[in-house]
């Protein structure tokens, strides 16, 4: 967690375009808890502190799937005021574990995967932006 947010802080990643995280099992339905309110607040406080920010916009869509009124599946979208946008996937309907989040910056990009033997993975490539024939 702390490397990531160096890699950030320094700005080795450049502007941070996105962020997109999945957390989803095949977990145990709660009647009382919702799947946003059992695995989200990992995600949230995770993108709190990575990009030392409060989400400007909230937007989400959720499902209860298994038991009538009480999400298992939850897509929930975040706006920054810095520009950067995340999406978190949530759910208790996956046929396998996954604990990814993938960060998008303008000079690099980095995954993070709790559920694989590489938990960090730094990938040295940006965007480069296609010239147009005008612009030639």
């Amino acid at each position: 967690m702390t490397m990531i947010k160096d890699l950030i802080d320094s700005d080795e990643l450049g502007e941070i375009y996105f962020v997109s995280t999945s957390r989803v099992n095949l977990g145990l339905h709660q009647p009382d808890v919702s799947v946003a309110w059992d695995l989200g607040p990992h995600d949230f406080s995770i993108l709190r502190f990575w990009l030392d920010e409060t989400p400007s916009h909230v937007s989400a869509i959720s499902r209860g799937c298994i038991i009538p009124g009480v999400a298992d599946v939850a897509f929930i979208n975040l706006e920054f005021a810095s520009g950067a946008i995340a999406h978190v996937e949530l759910a208790w309907l996956a046929p396998s574990k996954l604990r990814r989040t993938a960060i998008v910056g303008s000079r690099k990009m980095v995954v993070y995967d709790d559920t694989s033997g590489e938990s960090v993975r730094i990938f040295d490539t940006g965007v480069i932006p296609r010239r147009s024939a005008n612009t030639a």
